[in-house]
């Protein structure tokens, strides 16, 4: 059974993953951080000096919702568990995945803020869960004594898989919102348009074979072909999540599902997709040589 210490740093490594998500679907989804401050300062200064007053705006609003988390923590502390505030930081982030991007930044700021102030000592050193600044610093500083005596292995341990964890957190969303998905024909040569809801047209490929990048969602795709001398063809494309998905989402509590399904990362189409063209036959309509600005979406396949 592992010392109260071991168990410390394995809630220390956990935290550190979810901030890893929250900063990057911060970045990716309001192009802010959600536990950075001196990213969402350097923000505010480039948003002032442009005269972007929405952006800026917007940067003042998560550095105060997340001063706001820090203030939030150092008061419950006095009264409630440490366990009483990560349900809080949890329910936070459920909201931000619920609710507008210009509310949704300043929540999760404030998770963090309550993260960030809710555990700092982790095996005999004191650390950030939400940001790698200081923990950076602090790495060098034991792995090169100034004394020249012999660093602790737990010390050592703790830092580097802060810093590891933090950002494999990252890099589990860092292939972002959109996806490119390349189509071929058979044969080649063909014209295709990408369309989800409500028939919408989203993108086109001008000849095949080609790619293109779209926005990964819950909603599924048509790919509709063209081809002078060939019927029109579909072909359907599901979105679905990955094993990643579910095994991350167990890993991090569920905390990781409910931030990538606010995004659509979680999400992924099949890629590549072929389609097979049909020659007009004798006693047949022509297919249309042009793809149709929307489509109208009968029942999705099973």
């Amino acid at each position: 059974m592992g010392t109260s210490s071991d168990n410390t740093v394995w809630q220390a490594c956990l935290l550190a993953i979810v901030a890893g998500y929250a900063d990057a679907v911060g970045f990716l989804g309001f192009n802010a951080f959600a536990g950075a401050m001196t990213g969402n300062t350097v923000l505010l200064g480039i948003a002032l000096a442009t005269d972007k007053l929405a952006d800026a705006a917007q940067s003042v609003a998560i550095i105060a919702a997340f001063l706001a988390g820090v203030a939030a923590s150092a008061l419950l502390r006095r009264h409630v568990s440490l366990a009483a505030i990560l349900v809080i930081e949890m329910a936070a982030i459920v909201v931000a995945a619920l609710v507008t991007p210009p509310v949704a930044a300043p929540v999760l700021a404030f998770a963090m803020g309550l993260q960030n102030a809710a555990m700092t000592h982790f095996a005999g050193l004191s650390l950030n869960t939400v940001f790698l600044t200081g923990n950076l610093q602090k790495l060098v500083e034991t792995l090169l004594r100034r004394d020249g005596r012999p660093t602790r292995p737990m010390s050592e341990g703790v830092a580097v898989a802060l810093l590891t964890l933090t950002v494999s957190g990252c890099a589990s969303i860092v292939e972002g919102r959109s996806q490119e998905i390349s189509v071929s024909t058979d044969p080649p040569g063909a014209e295709c348009g990408f369309y989800r809801e409500e028939g919408v047209r989203i993108a086109t490929i001008q000849r095949t074979p080609g790619s293109a990048l779209v926005r990964k969602t819950k909603h599924d795709i048509w790919i509709v072909c063209a081809k002078p001398g060939y019927q029109q063809a579909v072909y359907f494309n599901r979105s679905g999540g990955g094993w990643t998905n579910v095994v991350s989402g167990i890993f991090t509590l569920g905390i990781s599902t409910a931030i990538d399904s606010s995004t659509g990362s979680d999400n992924k189409y099949e890629s590549p997709s072929n389609v097979v063209m049909v020659p007009n036959a004798g006693g047949t309509a022509e297919g249309p040589a042009a793809l149709p600005q929307t489509l109208f979406l009968a029942a999705q396949p099973t």
